[in-house]
Parts: C-alpha cells; structure tokens; sequence
C-alpha cells in the first residue's frame, strides 16, 4: 500500500464508516466500520505498545443508535420537537453546517 494522500477518511457530520488499523508490519490498512472504543498504552522504557478496550463505551454508543432508531422514548415533547428539528434529513442537507447525522454519507 502506498501512503495515504489524507489520515482522514470519514465527514465529521456522520457517523465513522470506516478507521485506520495497523498492521502487523506497522503500516496502515483501511478498515470498515467504525473503530472499537480504546486507547492505547506506550512504554517507551519496555518498547511496548498495548490495546486497552473500552467496552463501555461501544454499549453507550449501540443503546444511543438503538434510541435514536425508537424515535427517541422518553424524551419530553419539546425535546422531541427539537430531536426532530436536527434529524431532518430534508433540511440538513440544506445547513451550511449540519448537525451531526449519521443517515448521511
């Protein structure tokens, strides 16, 4: 693989489809989906590197899309209006800057 012409691949108003992994000779490979939660640990007096996953947060992200999917329960009707406001696709895509959605690519 030649080296990437930009590290970012993916529009800051929609969700990650797709993240940089190393590989295992160090060099960078495109993958589908958004990243795992995590950081990672460098020890430069052991020269090591280490994952450390957060599972937490991949839940929290899953049960906020499976909550915006239901239509947002629970939340207060002027919450909803403006939960409704921001998501419209149709005037969205006539922001100059649009709120985060991830149905647009």
């Amino acid at each position: 693989m030649t080296a990437p012409s930009s590290l970012i691949i993916n529009n800051a108003f929609t969700e990650p489809a797709r993240h940089w992994t190393e590989r295992a000779d160090r060099t960078l490979a495109l993958a589908e989906g958004r990243r795992p939660a995590g950081y990672e640990i460098i020890d430069t007096r052991e020269n090591t590197r280490r994952q450390v996953p957060i599972p937490l947060v991949d839940d929290i992200r899953q049960r906020v899309a499976d909550w915006r999917a239901d239509s947002w329960p629970g939340v207060t009707a002027v919450t909803r209006e403006l939960l409704g406001h921001w998501w419209d696709l149709d005037r969205v895509a006539g922001r100059q800057y649009p709120f985060y959605c991830p149905s647009q690519g």
